[in-house]
């Protein structure tokens, strides 16, 4: 049984949100899922911002570490896609200002990441960039 996750686009919007449920495991669902975001940022022909609801995961720092680095390869991840300007994290654990503060680092990629206790906050922040 897949543990539920949704990764979509916002209609009409350079955003793409994805959420992660309770019950997703990082491990056996993580191959389906990561080609699911890879294939939505795949088809992006302009510059996009990525919100990542992680809030209801169940989740440990070792394991996020090892998928952050498949995320963030630099010939196959994901998060190294030209057009993706940033990654917004939803969660209020700990682990998010970790995540945050890993994908910064040169050997993730330094991506451009951020931190938000809801998603609300998330996409009202990404409509302040939009809009500038």
């Amino acid at each position: 049984v897949m543990g539920s996750y949704q990764v979509a686009k916002l209609s009409g919007e350079p955003v793409i949100v994805s959420r992660f449920g309770a019950d997703y495991d990082l491990v056996a669902d993580f191959p389906e899922s990561i080609a699911q975001v890879s294939r939505t940022f795949q088809e992006q022909t302009e510059p996009f911002y990525y919100i990542l609801n992680i809030s209801e995961m169940k989740m440990n720092f070792s394991q996020v570490i090892m998928r952050l680095a498949d995320l963030t390869d630099p010939k196959s991840g994901p998060y190294r896609h030209p057009l993706l300007k940033e990654i917004i994290l939803v969660t209020e654990a700990e682990l998010g200002l970790l995540l945050v503060d890993a994908m910064h680092q040169e050997q993730y990629g330094s991506l451009q990441g951020r931190l938000f206790s809801s998603e609300e906050e998330a996409i009202e922040y990404v409509y302040s960039q939009i809009s500038v």
